[in-house]
């Protein structure tokens, strides 16, 4: 399993580095306090750096009055002579991380307000909880989870397996004290821990590589317990399954010494059109057209069928990574399917109706290539019932039910509307 400190890499950088990237953070000044970690050794606590104390070189951080409670530390990047297994770090070299157990408590002595932000690539969820006494007592005042991101390609940055870092805030009313952070040891890093604003950071810092964070998604923000991401209340969702099909063509059927040659034209159309009445699930309309006709080239047989289906659908998406995201979905639909026929030169068309009552259900996932499309992949249980009610077919009875069940596969396309 990749981890976000290498056990494997040898720790190369010396206590002058560290402090010289210490000293050039310190003169990056901003309107917000920022936490980037510069000047901390590689694998060491974070503790009272930022609270009067100094780092293991002796490098003292600027006093904020925040400490840190648990096992939060220090990590550098592997390319500049640390152990960290991490790319593209927004204010490098130096990130915070769980070498053991599974978070941080962060107290903040003065109080803070409005909101806290930070960037983080993580392989696991976690979550951040805001209080308005220390070490997480008193009132909740929000929280909100973060989720895995996908690895990112370390364009610029040479090495390093967590390399797609995304923004993330939690805003939120009255003054909070402290910020207890939750993740897996070992899974999460973090950079520029920000209070006061929902944008982390606090530009380049002067004499260090350009940070590159993946700017794709954009920050989760939000005063509770809901994540804000692609699939959010108040947007819509237009989706198209490879059942969307034109086929026109010809084939040839031959019977010991006897030959047949036929024509056919089918069109195949399922769209769906939902709302997303709460963050994560979409609920709305889906239709089926099928119009299909077979066409004898010597007009001993002809054949069409117009297939027509609507009804509700729900889909619910559970959010687990950035842009890869399962969900679970049902339809029910219900409609009509008439067919009608000819044998010889005749006129007259020998013509069925029967209703159609159908449901699916199942799951899949969707790739969202960006905050509006993505590829939509579906499996699941497809159940079809046939009534024919008005027949004219001999081989055909009214009343009489033909039934289908079948696992089905799907591909389509997803597109997220924000109207």
């Amino acid at each position: 399993m990749q981890t976000i400190h290498n056990p494997n890499a040898k720790a190369t950088v010396t206590k002058d580095q560290v402090k010289s990237w210490g000293e050039a953070a310190q003169q990056n000044i901003s309107p917000n306090i920022v936490l980037d970690f510069e000047g901390l050794g590689n694998l060491e606590e974070i503790s009272q750096f930022y609270n009067g104390g100094t780092s293991s070189s002796g490098f003292p951080g600027n006093n904020h009055g925040i400490s840190f409670i648990g096992s939060a530390m220090a990590v550098i990047d592997a390319d500049t002579g640390g152990t960290g297994n991490f790319a593209n770090e927004p204010s490098p070299n130096t990130v915070m991380f769980f070498q053991k157990g599974c978070g941080t408590t962060i107290n903040v002595s003065a109080g803070f307000t409005n909101a806290v932000s930070f960037y983080y690539a993580s392989s696991t969820a976690g979550t951040v909880n805001i209080y308005d006494g220390p070490e997480g007592t008193g009132n909740l005042l929000a929280s909100l989870a973060f989720l895995p991101t996908l690895p990112g390609k370390a364009e610029g940055d040479p090495n390093g397996y967590f390399s797609s870092w995304k923004p993330f805030a939690v805003a939120f009313s009255g003054t909070a004290k402290s910020l207890p952070l939750s993740g897996v040891e070992n899974q999460c890093g973090f950079d520029d821990i920000t209070f006061g604003s929902k944008t982390p950071g606090r530009g380049v810092v002067s004499g260090t590589k350009t940070p590159a964070p993946d700017k794709t998604v954009k920050a989760r923000t939000e005063t509770g317990q809901t994540a804000k991401g692609i699939t959010t209340k108040g947007k819509y969702l237009v989706a198209g399954s490879n059942r969307l099909e034109l086929n026109i063509g010809s084939e040839n059927q031959k019977y010991g010494s006897s030959e047949s040659k036929y024509s056919y034209f089918d069109f195949d159309f399922q769209p769906r059109a939902g709302y997303f009445v709460i963050d994560n699930l979409a609920t709305g309309l889906f239709m089926d057209l099928d119009l299909y006709s077979y066409k004898a080239k010597d007009d001993t047989y002809s054949y069409k069928s117009t297939y027509f289906v609507i009804g509700p659908f729900a889909r619910y998406y559970i959010n687990i990574w950035d842009k890869l995201v399962p969900y679970a979905e049902g339809q029910v639909g219900f409609g009509v399917d008439n067919e009608k026929s000819k044998y010889g030169g005749s006129d007259e068309w020998s013509k069925t109706n029967e209703g159609v009552f159908t449901f699916r259900l199942g799951g899949g996932a969707t790739y969202f290539f960006n905050d509006i499309v993505g590829a939509d992949l579906f499996l699941g249980f497809l159940h079809d019932s046939y009534k024919y009610k008005d027949t004219g077919s001999p081989e055909r009875a009214s009343d009489s039910k033909y039934i289908y069940n079948e696992f089905i596969m799907q591909l389509g396309i997803v597109v997220i509307l924000d109207l």
